[in-house]
């Protein structure tokens, strides 16, 4: 859909600039959504109230 068109034309430019795409989520939900789509799991934070804190990278 839509959302998936503006996020490769985001990993387009960083691949173009050669930059490494790196994204945060809170939401346990879109972890599997961004694995899906190619991100890997990079690191899974947690604070000391119990949010987590997913980094994603996409290669």
């Amino acid at each position: 859909g839509l959302a998936r068109l503006v996020a490769q034309a985001g990993l387009d430019a960083a691949a173009a600039a050669g930059v490494p795409a790196v994204l945060e989520t809170t939401n346990p939900g879109n972890v599997a959504m961004y694995e899906r789509l190619g991100w890997r799991i990079t690191a899974e934070l947690h604070d000391i109230v119990g949010l987590t804190v997913w980094i994603l990278h996409y290669d």
